[in-house]
């Protein structure tokens, strides 16, 4: 049933990777050998060829101050799935929930997670990047990300 469920839900990113190749905006699956990425301070590591999230699977985006105590005066850009969005992450996530996921924008890593424990459903509702944002550059990633919201919605 699992597989069968992540077969459909692989079938319908690569058609919505094949119609937005370019979404700017994208979730990808860490994997053993695959597109090479590299964050400007580790060592390359793979990625699926396909992403499973583009663009169109984001709602929204915002920045906002951290209300984190541990990170006074750091922003966060929190990112929103749209319906079908959290229904493929939850589908990606149930398949196998031990494998990582980033967050790739216009071919930058900006961020890796694992996925959240079944029970933490609430969590496929969106991610939020953290690490030490100032307001300008937030504010700026945000807006950007923004636009390929919307040009992959049509607005």
């Amino acid at each position: 049933m699992r597989r069968a469920i992540l077969l459909t839900v692989l079938a319908i990113c690569c058609a919505a990777a094949a119609h937005a190749a370019d979404s700017g905006l994208e979730y990808r699956l860490k994997v053993s050998d695959g597109v090479p990425f590299a964050f400007d301070h580790a060592e390359e590591q793979y990625f699926s060829p396909l992403p499973f999230m583009t663009a169109v699977d984001f709602e929204s985006v915002r920045a906002h101050k951290s209300d984190n105590p541990n990170t006074p005066g750091d922003w966060e850009i929190e990112l929103t799935h749209t319906a079908i969005g959290r229904a493929k992450f939850r589908a990606v996530a149930d398949a196998d929930r031990s494998r990582e996921f980033c967050l790739v924008f216009h071919g930058t890593l900006y961020q890796c997670d694992a996925f959240p424990p079944v029970m933490k459903g609430v969590y496929d509702k969106g991610l939020t990047i953290y690490g030490g944002l100032t307001p300008a550059m937030a504010t700026k990633l945000a807006g950007e990300m923004s636009q390929e919201i919307r040009r992959a919605h049509g607005q």
